[in-house]
């Protein structure tokens, strides 16, 4: 999709939501969270600096004339004051504070997340945990060692007609705050793993999966069809709740993140799939035989010589090379994990970056460890949008249940 040149300062969006472009930081939500939080930061650091350099000084050399000793006595009353402010819930600042406090609160869970994936132990440990979950898979169960690929599903100029219509439908979009706090990460469509219950789960895909559909007929048949396919056996959309919205499917839908500095690192969660927990499937489903797949609809241009937007699997055993699609690279860690008898043991596991390609889906394992790779912004107009799905094996009728 063609990108103007000077970027959108502001972006309107999920029904009434502003998000404002800051220089070198990229889009973040216009909200009293996020300026409040930063005007308490603003107003109290210079303040406790100066206390600080005050004590600081007085330490090194006692002050000496009558305004440097009542400066020396002012700093403990002006800062004492400012706290009094932050503390008394009167007070305009006190809100603020406590907008900041939830600001943090979310800026500390997106730090957590990075921290665990900058951490070989924690990855180490995840790794672990589920090659010894796949002694109990089925062999034959589809992708379970490597991710796959279903190239060339769509054409470039398909994909930005795609791309329009998601950026048409943007007062549909949802900020998802608990996972990304004031930046730029929406969904559009219903995610069972965080629409997770029917009163959230259906009134969001009535609303908007059935927009989708009925705006994308051609892309959601193609899809299926390839999937299909590609798995040998029949492929439809799971209709989650029969009963109680007899016309509904869960259909897969789009992943957007929008330009910020903050997801040029690792800040997504390592994880591994268990959405079929989230919705209900029919009798006789085998939960050993999921998929979970990406399918690239608009990617950030990288600049010159970095990696391009993907995603991150994570292995125990090195992968073969025969294994490897194209692009594919691989990197060795080591870390410390706990056995199947708890006892701390170090070992290596390995890193497989599939770089994106648009109209390429990615396939694997649900059960697979990995992560959403880091991506680089080389302009504010830039996005990544994805689309997301799964899907659940069901043997009496040989069917795959599509869902996201």
């Amino acid at each position: 999709m063609p990108r103007p040149f000077f970027v959108n300062p502001t972006l309107s969006c999920c029904g009434g939501d502003t998000f404002v472009y800051v220089p070198f930081v990229g889009y973040l939500r216009s909200e009293p969270v996020v300026w409040g939080g930063l005007a308490v930061v603003l107003l109290l650091l210079p303040a406790l600096a100066w206390f600080v350099r005050a004590v600081v000084s007085t330490v090194r050399a006692p002050p000496k004339g009558t305004l440097a000793r009542w400066s020396l006595l002012a700093a403990p009353a002006v800062l004492a004051v400012l706290l009094g402010q932050v503390v008394h819930e009167d007070t305009a600042i006190w809100q603020l504070s406590g907008q900041a406090s939830h600001l943090f609160g979310q800026a500390s869970y997106l730090f957590g997340q990075l921290c665990d994936g900058m951490d070989p132990n924690y990855v180490m440990n995840m790794a672990f945990a589920q090659t010894q979950a796949f002694k109990s898979i089925n062999e034959n169960a589809r992708y379970i060692h490597k991710a796959g690929e279903i190239r060339d599903m769509f054409t470039q100029q398909e994909m930005s007609n795609v791309t329009a219509l998601v950026h048409e439908l943007s007062k549909h979009w949802q900020h998802r705050p608990n996972l990304a706090g004031p930046l730029p990460f929406f969904t559009l469509g219903a995610a069972s793993y965080l629409d997770h219950v029917l009163e959230m789960y259906a009134p969001n895909a009535i609303r908007v999966n059935t927009r989708l559909m009925a705006r994308l007929p051609w892309f959601y048949e193609r899809l299926r069809a390839a999937l299909e396919q590609e798995l040998g056996e029949k492929a439809e959309f799971h209709s989650p709740y029969p009963e109680d919205w007899p016309e509904g499917r869960a259909l897969p839908g789009f992943h957007l993140f929008l330009s910020n500095s903050v997801y040029e690192m690792p800040v997504a969660r390592v994880h591994y799939d268990g959405q079929y927990k989230s919705l209900p499937f029919p009798e006789g489903c085998e939960f050993e035989q999921t998929i979970s797949f990406t399918l690239p609809v608009d990617l950030p241009r990288a600049p010159e010589g970095a990696a391009q937007p993907g995603l991150y699997t994570f292995h125990i055993p090195e992968p073969a090379r025969a294994d490897l699609v194209e692009g594919e690279t691989v990197k060795r860690f080591e870390g410390e994990y706990q056995d199947e008898y708890r006892e701390v043991q170090r070992g290596s596991f390995h890193r497989v970056h599939h770089p994106y390609k648009v109209g390429t889906m990615v396939i694997h394992a649900g059960y697979m460890v990995h992560q959403i790779s880091p991506s680089r912004w080389a302009s504010g107009n830039d996005a990544r949008i994805t689309l997301q799905g799964h899907g659940v094996y069901h043997p009496p009728s040989k069917t795959w249940l599509l869902y996201w």
